[in-house]
Formats: structure tokens, sequence, C-alpha cells
């Protein structure tokens, strides 16, 4: 009996050890794994790496930070699984991009939709996550998240090209139709911070003045639309300025804001259509003036000659209507 008993015991300490091992290699395997090299050019790996590695905070919470890292990421490959630096699926970008900022949130997007604010597609700004239903057949489920830029435009980590890059709702009818919502994380203060930090940025990344991401830097003052020139901030931004106290208001196309005075040749190009600009100061932006073609009688005039600006002139000019 004893001998049974003691053979038992020894079974149940072979077993335990065993255990132990197990457990031991799946932990360091996990880890390995995670730090293991990938081929950045092979988007679905046979074997991918599960475990999520959790990026460090290096930097305070707000839109121009967010900006930075968006603009940092462009052009990375898409690896599934994968959360970065070098490498990022859908999810695992936008898990990271806020994680350097302090920002917790879910791994992957089905999670990620569970918390944060709920925002209207109305109510888009800068840094808002946008959520699409991306099945062949529309399940509703949610398989695919981006980082919303402004004026229509989201960057993600695509799985058509196979990399971080731009989209736009307005032009790509295959994200419009499976939009399925969007959270907001990022509540920082929108400030004139962004101002000096864009030319900051500006003089890190001349090469990318034109580049989409640029949007993003704008968009931390409300219903703004931004556009970048070698020399010259361009801004449309549809607030209304008060020019005196008289009680009637006129329509304008507005063509933008600008720090310094607009380039000649946009002047120029202004006046060869046969149009009169003016130039308001900007009582929502310091040392900012406005430039306007108008007055027009009513908004029908002036949407009439928008769609002609658009064409020829600024795509991203709009109607606006100022007390005077």
């Amino acid at each position: 009996m004893k001998n049974l008993a003691r053979k038992g015991l020894a079974k149940m300490q072979v077993l335990k050890i065993s255990f132990m091992i197990a457990c031991s290699l799946l932990f360091f395997s996990a880890c390995s794994q995670k730090h293991s090299k990938i081929d950045p050019n092979n988007p679905f790996p046979k074997h991918p790496r599960y475990a999520i590695f959790k990026p460090e905070k290096t930097q305070s919470a707000n839109y121009i930070n967010l900006a930075k890292t968006i603009t940092e990421l462009q052009g990375r490959h898409y690896v599934w699984a994968e959360e970065g630096p070098e490498c990022f699926d859908c999810s695992g970008y936008t898990y990271y991009a806020f994680g350097k900022m302090g920002i917790e949130i879910p791994r992957v997007a089905r999670d990620q939709i569970k918390e944060g604010k709920v925002i209207k597609i109305s109510d888009l700004q800068f840094g808002d996550l946008i959520f699409f239903d991306t099945t062949p057949r529309k399940t509703g489920k949610i398989t695919h998240v981006g980082i919303y830029l402004g004026d229509g435009k989201f960057t993600h980590a695509s799985t058509t090209d196979y990399k971080i890059t731009v989209g736009d709702l307005n032009e790509n009818e295959y994200y419009k139709k499976r939009f399925k919502g969007a959270r907001r994380y990022l509540n920082a203060p929108k400030d004139s911070l962004y101002l000096a930090s864009l030319r900051e940025i500006k003089s890190k990344l001349s090469s990318k003045d034109r580049h989409p991401v640029m949007l993003a830097i704008n968009n931390q003052t409300p219903n703004a639309k931004l556009r970048v020139y070698p020399q010259d901030i361009y801004l449309a931004s549809n607030d209304m300025i008060k020019i005196s106290d008289k009680s009637t208001s006129e329509y304008y196309v507005q063509l933008g804001l600008f720090t310094n005075e607009p380039k000649k040749n946009l002047l120029n190009k202004i006046s060869k259509e046969g149009h009169r600009y003016t130039l308001l100061p900007s009582d929502a932006y310091k040392n900012s003036k406005k430039l306007l073609i108008g007055p027009f009688k009513d908004k029908s005039e002036a949407d009439k000659t928008l769609i002609s600006i658009r064409a020829k002139i600024v795509k991203e000019a709009f109607v606006t209507k100022l007390s005077s």
C-alpha cells in the first residue's frame, strides 16, 4: 500500500512539474514571438503574433502630438495582428497612436467601438475613430477602424494597399456605404497652439506640405478645413465675423484665412476670372485675414459663383454669410 501511495505521489509531482514547464514554455514563446523578426511584406502571416505589445507613453494627449504620430507612421506596412512600431493592422494602428499619448483603448476594432464617446457623422472632428463593416455580405460586424482627419478624409492601415494611408469618405463609395459609427477618445482643449505647432511640423515635413494628413492639424479648430502651401497657411473656416454694428447681412465666397498676405499669383488668378476680392480681418483668429469674393445679393447668386471658384481657383472655397 505504501509503495502504491509513493508511486501515486511521485506521478502527481511529475504531472505538476510537467504542467509548470508547459506554462513557462507558452509564456516565453509568446514573449519571444512578439519580439521575433517579422516580414513586413507578408500582410497575412501563417503564424500571426497574437501577443499584445502595449505602447509606451511618450507624449501628452493633444491634437498636435496625434497629428505628428499620424504623419510619422504614413506608409508603414500592414501586417495582421501587429500594433507597431514598424507594422500595424487597422486596430493596432489606432491602439498604438492613442497609447503613445497614454490613452488606453481596447486592442481590436469591435471592442474599440464599445467604448469612447458616441459621435454622429455630422459632428466628426480630427482624432475621432470611425468604424466600418468590411465583410463581403455586410453582416454588421465591426471589422475595420480608422482615424478621422477632417474634410471627409481618414487615415487607416489599409488591407488593400497593405500600408497606412489616407482614405476619403466623400469619394470612396465602399467606405461611405460601410460606415458603422464613430467614437471620441481624445478630448484635448482646442486653442491657438496649433498655428505655432503647424510651423514647427512644416519645417520638419517640408516635403509633405501637401500631404492630406496636414488636414489633421487644423481640425483642432471646429468646422475648419486646412490646406498648406510652402509659404502660406491657408485656412477655410466657416465662422461668421461681425464687421460693424449695422443690421444687414451679405453673402460672400470665402477662399481662405491667411496669417500673411495671400500670394500674388492667387490674387491675379481671382482677378483674371473676373472677380473682385476683399481682405477682411478675422475676429476669431488674431493677425489673420479672410480672403472673400463678393458681396452677393443672395445665397443663390453666391452658390453659382462658388461652383466656378471651386473648379478654377480653390476647391475648398465655401459660401459664408457676414453681418455688416
